[in-house]
């Protein structure tokens, strides 16, 4: 089978599964650690080269972002094989294994990582008697200040934490001086693109109006991997388990 994915997690999954040389062509945003050093690419994400991925007569493209959706039907309308399969939520995520396995004749592969994803899922953190969980802020924009949405809620929730702001399968939400002090956070994320994710905590810390946050005067700020957390992947659940061993060191009596 000849293979087109256009985004980052459509080339993981396809990878996980096995299918790695089976990808005739990728999308510059996918990791080229993974990849052959001489494989063909197909433009950024923002502007794909359609007729370039058609060149390829592909067996399958896939696609995972509502970026793509314009774009996957008028590769269908030429008779190219193409879906674009999209996450909001962390059992989009698990799911969309099965449906890239089935795409891909890979659903024995399928099966055995999605049984762990979803053993992974059900392994939510719960805090001793006699504490309470903390609450948690997750940026994944800095300018302006924007609450993480879509699964990361359910991530905050299933580490231990008390979510704000945005809700499950939402987009993400901006948050004002008034909102972050009413809410006040115990801990906060801060989505890393910089090397280490230096420059976005020391953004969060100097902020003007945050400065009196408890999670600023206590230090509990911690930066998380975009490729982790923002990808919707079985990556996601990597950031689960940093989510919870930072929130776990916080313990709030009742």
């Amino acid at each position: 089978m000849k293979i087109v994915s256009l985004t980052p997690a459509t080339t993981d999954i396809l990878c996980q599964l096995g299918a790695k040389d089976e990808l005739a062509c990728v999308s510059s945003a996918c990791d080229a650690r993974m990849l052959p050093p001489d494989i063909p690419r197909a433009g950024d994400l923002m502007k794909i080269d359609e007729d370039k991925v058609a060149s390829f007569a592909p067996d399958l493209v896939i696609s995972s972002i509502p970026l793509h959706a314009a774009l996957v039907h008028r590769l269908n309308a030429r008779g190219v094989r193409s879906f674009n399969i999209v996450s909001e939520r962390l059992s989009d995520i698990i799911e969309s294994y099965n449906q890239i396995a089935a795409l891909t004749g890979r659903k024995e592969q399928g099966d055995e990582i999605v049984r762990w994803l979803y053993k992974k899922m059900m392994s939510s953190f719960v805090q001793p008697e006699g504490y309470q969980n903390p609450r948690v802020y997750v940026e994944e924009w800095g300018d302006p200040a924007t609450a993480a949405g879509f699964w990361v809620p359910e991530l905050v929730d299933l580490a231990g934490g008390v979510p704000g702001f945005s809700n499950p399968g939402e987009s993400g939400v901006e948050v004002d001086e008034v909102q972050i002090q009413e809410f006040n956070p115990h801990l906060i994320f801060a989505v890393g693109r910089s090397v280490g994710g230096e420059q976005e905590v020391e953004m969060i810390k100097k902020r003007q109006g945050w400065e009196d946050l408890i999670a600023v005067k206590r230090k509990n700020i911690f930066p998380i991997r975009e490729s982790l957390v923002a990808r919707a992947t079985s990556r996601v659940f990597t950031a689960l388990d940093q989510m919870k061993e930072e929130i776990a060191k916080i313990r709030l009596k009742v």
